[in-house]
């Protein structure tokens, strides 16, 4: 299960780069944060463990990861809004 939710996370942000959206698009702003979301729901579906040997297994990076997508969603946002008000 750890292994499926992983790969498709990285199946998402693997296709972020094939054919992805302008910054201008309102679509950009949606499969980022859509993308965003779905990295934590993973790491929510795959959850914590600690091992025999006292380590805490988590899939940590899906969370950096959900945080920088969101991150680009904000800054999209605010560079459509900056145009939108340029253009007025």
């Amino acid at each position: 299960m750890q292994t499926l939710a992983f790969c498709l996370c990285s199946e998402l942000i693997h296709d972020a780069s094939a054919s992805f959206p302008t910054t201008d698009s309102p679509s950009c702003r949606c499969h980022l944060s859509c993308r965003s979301l779905s990295c934590r729901v993973a790491f929510v579906w795959i959850g914590s463990r600690v091992d025999a040997q006292g380590m805490l297994r988590e899939p940590f990076a899906l969370l950096p990861i959900s945080a920088l997508l969101l991150l680009g969603c904000g800054l999209a946002l605010i560079r459509a809004w900056a145009l939108y008000r340029r253009r007025r």
